[in-house]
């Protein structure tokens, strides 16, 4: 009958760990949902810090346009929530529920029920049957243990998931705040698209209502940014007939001895005729020269920005990763603080409890502009060692 038993357990244990490993492999997509596309974006955001005051306007259009081009991914959510007008960054929590990311259970509760049947069964037949009490004890202690080995295991990588992610949402919050203020009137047009005659679905989530002058303002707005690109448009100037004239110039040598002529002539000689159409080719050779020479600066001018462009991206790749990791860090900081916090309060109530005469040690407070999670050790014994005297 033990053999059955054991039968039984091996494959419990085995319906455990396929559990198991399909729950970690579920937290690794959860961990790294729309991860890219988040990262880039907080470096898009935060190169918005460095947009002089001046050019905000000007390139606010664009600057969204960029935003809306870094999602390829269909199932991914625009980290960006409006209420009542207002703009802000999600956090991660919101995030979550809009894109309906649960956290992963790191228990089966059939498995559980099916290691209480097998743990009672065991039980009965080796205390009723067979007689042999520690056998069935043992028997029915190996799946609680392989539970808690497993519960153990997967929380340590909803752990890692729920750091990483706060890391980001993190970066993206701290550097939202310009790129929205500049966006803010596009934005506001997705999140409502029907105030705003547009018959598609909202791009972002949004709660509230917008007032008369809000829809007024962003409505100014988006024509007049609309405008200024239409007037940029119809400022292009097709230069192919000009080309051609630069590449095939008349000739001026009959201009020559006409020139040097000093004898009057009447306004209907025919010197006078010629010397004014040379005179006006050599003016519009010297135009075209110098249009020639402006579309050769501009198109250098452009090589050298997407130059600058190609370094100044590689520059914010390299700043965001560290801002990643500098939140990571201060998530993990933040986590400790508060594991040494818990601890502490422990050994308040182990003080209290304690003679008064060994209460007697001091405490040296550190310096205020220091957040180390040691100044934080020190900060709570100081203040532990306070109370402590004014109870006495």
């Amino acid at each position: 009958m033990n053999l059955i038993i054991i039968g039984f357990i091996i494959a419990l244990i085995v319906l455990s760990m396929f559990w198991a490993f399909n729950t970690v492999r579920r937290i690794e997509i959860q961990k790294n949902f729309c991860a890219g596309s988040l990262i880039s974006i907080a470096k898009l955001w935060r190169r918005a810090k460095f947009v002089p005051e001046d050019a905000k306007e000007r390139e606010s259009l664009y600057l969204y346009r960029d935003f809306l081009r870094k999602f390829d991914e269909s199932e991914c959510k625009y980290p960006i929530m409006v209420k009542n007008g207002g703009v802000r960054a999600m956090t991660r929590k919101e995030f979550d529920e809009v894109t309906e990311q649960k956290p992963q259970p790191r228990y089966s509760i059939l498995v559980i029920v099916a290691s209480v049947l097998v743990a009672i069964i065991s039980l009965v037949v080796n205390i009723a049957v067979t007689k042999t009490v520690w056998v069935g004890i043992g028997l029915a202690l190996i799946m609680p243990v392989v539970q808690v080995i497993l519960f153990l295991f997967l929380s340590r990588f909803e752990k890692e998931k729920n750091i990483y992610r706060d890391g980001i949402f993190l970066a993206l919050k701290e550097n939202s705040i310009n790129f929205l203020s500049i966006t803010k009137p596009f934005i506001i047009v997705d999140a409502y698209p029907e105030v705003f005659g547009k018959k598609t679905k909202p791009l972002y989530s949004a709660r509230g209502e917008l007032n008369e002058t809000q829809i007024a303002d962003t409505r100014e707005f988006i024509i007049k940014q609309k405008s200024a690109e239409s007037e940029v448009v119809l400022r292009n100037v097709d230069n192919t007939q000009e080309i051609e004239q630069l590449n095939n110039p008349q000739p001026s040598e009959e201009a020559t001895p006409v020139l040097e002529d000093a004898t009057p002539a009447t306004p209907n000689d025919e010197t006078t005729v010629k010397v004014d159409t040379e005179e006006n080719a050599v003016e519009n050779v010297g135009e075209q020269s110098t249009d020639n020479e402006t579309q050769t600066t501009t198109e250098e001018a452009t090589l050298t920005d997407e130059e600058i462009d190609a370094v100044f991206d590689t520059i914010m790749d390299n700043i965001m990763e560290a801002d990643v990791e500098r939140a990571i860090n201060e998530a993990e900081q933040a986590k400790v603080a508060q594991q040494v916090a818990e601890q502490q309060a422990e050994q308040v109530v182990e003080v209290e409890t304690t003679p008064k005469e060994k209460i007697n040690t001091e405490v040296v407070e550190p310096a205020e502009d220091d957040f180390s999670l040691d100044a934080i050790g020190q900060a709570l014994d100081a203040e532990i060692a306070k109370r402590n005297k004014k109870r006495r």
